[in-house]
This record gives C-alpha cells, sequence and structure tokens, in this order.
C-alpha cells in the first residue's frame, strides 16, 4: 500500500479522528497478515481477502 497517499486520503475524509486512526491501523493490520494491500487490490479486487474473511453459515454451524 502506498501509505502516504493513504494517510492522505483519510485526512481528506469527513470523518472523525478516531475512525481516521481505526480505519489506519486496520488496514496495517490487513497488510501484516495479506502483503501489500494495492497488489491484493490490482490482482483480485479484494476477492480472495475477502472470501478467507467471509464467514459463513457453516461456520457458525462448527461453532466459529
Amino acid at each position: 500500500m502506498v501509505r502516504e497517499a493513504f494517510r492522505s486520503w483519510l485526512g481528506s475524509e469527513p470523518i472523525k479522528d478516531s475512525t481516521r486512526s481505526t480505519q489506519w491501523a486496520d488496514a496495517t493490520r490487513l497488510e501484516k497478515l495479506y502483503g501489500d494491500l494495492d497488489v491484493a487490490y490490482d490482482s483480485d479486487r479484494f476477492s480472495a481477502i475477502r472470501a478467507e474473511l467471509n464467514y459463513s453459515a457453516e461456520d457458525e454451524r462448527n461453532g466459529k
């Protein structure tokens, strides 16, 4: 992820500072787990990450 571009974009959004901070932390955490988010977006628009994070009815049945 181009960190400064993301930080600049977050700064331009009409959101609370606490929300901005949370979004920054979440993106950083995702990037640590899944690698460069720009690459993930360019390759499949986050489809693989979303699929992995999706909570299904089967997950619920299995007590996850």
